[in-house]
């Protein structure tokens, strides 16, 4: 029976130095720690619980885009004092106000004191200053820290990986991606793949699929979304018969570029619904060609967990996506 379940860009500008540099450790490092889509704001009680504070509440849990119930982008764990315990987080933003600062900047720093890990400091001689910077830097710190998780779930998927799936999407698609155990191979066709992961509480599932290039207009919102929908409609059936799913057109889609491993791609959130059916969730999918422009791509991910949280669940399958390669 069936059930369901962007980019590093460097966006600062004009006076504000932006400074970006990459730690690294000739010694075995200890894996980070922290749960999925979670900062640790390392700052001054008092400076926590002032406009500045209220401004890093403002960025980093602003609403998720393309959820069923308002989840915020990540959630904040805010300390006055880094001890050992806590230097091993995934995600750390080190916030510093103090009149010695001769120029706002923001240093990005990896695998401080684990691995991986994101350490992001943002410093200004007043709070207004700060509060600009945080501003100019907010797409880049999303997907600076949003980066780190994806590497820590590929990470722990590469120990658990179903190397038979991953060498027949290979041999399928000419796509090298990273496929926990945990999902299996539904339903396969010339051009198409449907993975999923069924547990009694919640559905992950998969899509992969490819048809022959032929020019940019295949890129076009519309296009995508119309192929998406023609290819759910085909391969993927709801519980009642007859139902199929499609994209929810009541809840617009929302739309951005997004950084591969080999790229730029196009990528749409939304949600999606079952016709003929009760069933939905969200959906993320991300289209792209190949270096050649042979073929355009279509890697979906989607959830089905009523009533409940989706974030966390939607960002394991991110993860997935973003490991994707053209295989050698």
């Amino acid at each position: 029976m069936f059930t369901f379940s962007s980019k590093l860009s460097m966006m600062l500008a004009g006076a504000i130095l932006f400074i970006a540099t990459s730690c690294t450790t000739s010694v075995e490092q200890s894996v980070s720690t922290g749960k999925n889509s979670e900062i640790l704001v390392y700052i001054d009680n008092k400076l926590w619980n002032s406009p500045v504070g209220d401004s890093i509440k403002s960025v980093f849990m602003q609403v998720q885009s393309g959820l069923n119930q308002p989840e915020p982008m990540f959630t904040l764990l805010q300390l006055d004092q880094l001890d050992d315990l806590f230097k091993k987080h995934r995600n750390i933003l080190r916030v510093i106000v103090n009149d010695t600062v001769k120029e706002p900047r923001l240093q990005y720093s990896d695998n401080v004191f684990a691995k991986p890990q994101s350490y992001v400091e943002i410093m200004a001689s007043d709070a207004k200053q700060l509060i600009q910077l945080l501003k100019k830097g907010e797409e880049t710190l999303i997907d600076k820290f949003k980066h780190t998780d994806f590497l820590r779930i590929q990470r722990a998927y590469k120990m658990q990986a179903s190397i038979p799936l991953q060498n027949q999407i290979i041999n399928d698609f000419g796509l090298s991606m990273v496929i926990p155990k945990s999902f299996y191979l539904a339903k396969s066709s010339p051009g198409f793949a449907w993975l999923r992961l069924e547990t009694n509480r919640y559905s992950q599932g998969l899509m992969i699929y490819r048809q022959d290039y032929t020019g940019e207009e295949m890129l076009e919102t519309q296009f995508l979304l119309n192929w998406k929908n023609l290819t759910t409609t085909y391969y993927i059936p709801g519980e009642m018969e007859g139902s199929y799913m499609i994209i929810d057109t009541l809840a617009p889609p929302a739309i951005s570029k997004t950084s591969m491993n080999f790229g730029d791609a196009i990528e749409i959130r939304g949600l999606w619904i079952t016709m003929g059916d009760f069933m939905g969730g969200p959906y993320v999918s991300v289209f792209f060609t190949d270096p050649d422009k042979k073929y355009l791509y279509g890697v979906d991910g989607y959830v089905f967990y009523p009533s409940r949280d989706k974030r966390d669940l939607l960002l394991q399958l991110e993860a997935i996506i973003h490991s994707v390669e053209f295989a050698k």
